[in-house]
């Protein structure tokens, strides 16, 4: 009888313990780099900005470095088979009305532009169309703002999400927007 619970409990001790670890696994992985998504929200807002290190003037410098980082995050990155910005291009300076272009894979041809500026305010929205849907296809719209002075900001061309209308696709580009 003695022998018979010598080996009994280390053989339960040994089941339960690979029981537990197995369970584990299965019933609450632990989080890696391919399972967990970080979060931000759909509107941009300003981001800290370092300061340039050799120009011709320290106000321009700080209009082209505050408009280098004026896009957050992006919430929903387009890839280049689903969008693509050719004008105007990032860094550039920009004047009302602004013709923008490109190429876009979108659900019936039918997408958004929109220009924040460095603190998430929408100073433009636009509906657009491209030339087909659901292939990449190229698009030109002409876009108008109204800024009072040399302004950063972020232009975003986008589709709508079908499941909740946010932004998907998004490709974002730097810009200053010119009075």
């Amino acid at each position: 009888m003695k022998i018979l619970s010598l080996i009994a409990i280390p053989c339960f001790t040994l089941a339960l313990v690979a029981a537990c670890s197995s369970s584990d696994k299965t019933a609450s992985p632990s989080p890696s780099p391919s399972t967990t998504r970080a979060t931000s929200t759909a509107t941009p807002t300003a981001l800290t900005t370092t300061p340039a290190t050799a120009t011709a003037s320290p106000a321009a410098a700080a209009t082209t470095a505050t408009a280098t980082n004026v896009c957050a995050t992006n919430p929903k990155p387009g890839t280049p088979d689903t969008v693509k910005v050719d004008s105007p291009a990032a860094g550039t300076t920009i004047t009302s009305p602004v013709t923008v272009t490109g190429q876009i894979l979108a659900f019936e041809a039918t997408f958004r532009i929109r220009i924040y500026d460095a603190t998430g305010n929408v100073l433009a929205d636009e509906q657009a169309m491209s030339a087909q849907g659901q292939v990449l296809s190229p698009f030109s719209k002409a876009l108008t703002f109204s800024v009072a002075r040399q302004t950063p900001a972020c232009l975003w061309v986008f589709e709508l999400s079908a499941a909740g209308g946010s932004p998907a696709n998004v490709a974002q580009v730097a810009v200053t927007l010119q009075p």
